[in-house]
């Protein structure tokens, strides 16, 4: 699972590109999961993006055992550095150990000022960037190869005013960030750039 995550995050800024990684499953058989829940991305009350959630999930047999633990990232929905991962995989332990990679989370960063000469207008430049992972062909296998694509970047732009606020909300809980949190001067307007990198996983028997 971290090779996987490895892999998706190899293409996650080259629209396009793709990535495989090559598996085999003996106690543990993998699920791409679409869990019917979402994460909304909001600037003040304004929705700017909503993301569906999904995961990928290796279970192993009833007799693996494992407790519960962090592997990478942070099981927070909104991050405030580019040095923390997108990516989480973590074990779960229910009846079955799992292992479980998401991208469940938000990065906003803040980039500093740009003055439009023309204008003489400086403004605060803030970035959000999230995944938007999807599933295409699943045919498992005890081999089989994870396909990674890259179906593109889907970005946009608005502009907000004063010490706003993002929210990132999921089914069960909320976070927030103002732009003075994030370190920008809230007496420049902003240009909020966001970026959706759109992954779609496969699962293709190998053999």
């Amino acid at each position: 699972m971290l090779t996987l995550a490895s892999s998706i995050n190899d293409v996650a800024y080259t629209p396009y590109s793709s990535n495989y990684v090559k598996t085999g499953f003996k106690s543990a058989m993998p699920q791409l999961v679409d869990t019917g829940g979402t994460i909304q991305i909001l600037v003040n009350d304004n929705s700017i993006a909503t993301i569906p959630i999904r995961k990928i999930v290796i279970q192993g047999g009833r007799r693996v055992d494992a407790s519960e633990e962090n592997l990478v990232g942070v099981d927070d929905l909104l991050v405030a550095d580019i040095s923390t991962p997108l990516s989480r995989v973590y074990v779960n332990r229910n009846d079955r150990a799992e292992v479980v990679l998401d991208y469940s989370r938000v990065r906003c960063v803040y980039l500093g000022t740009l003055t439009f000469y023309d204008s003489n207008q400086t403004y605060n430049i803030v970035e959000i960037v999230a995944v938007n992972l999807s599933f295409g062909t699943i045919r498992a296998y005890k081999e089989a190869v994870f396909s990674v694509q890259n179906t593109g970047i889907t970005v946009s732009q608005i502009q907000a005013s004063g010490n706003f606020t993002i929210h990132v909300v999921s089914p069960n809980r909320e976070e927030e960030v103002s732009l003075t949190g994030l370190g920008g001067n809230a007496t420049y307007p902003t240009l909020v750039n966001l970026q959706l990198i759109n992954i779609q996983v496969s699962l293709l028997g190998g053999g």
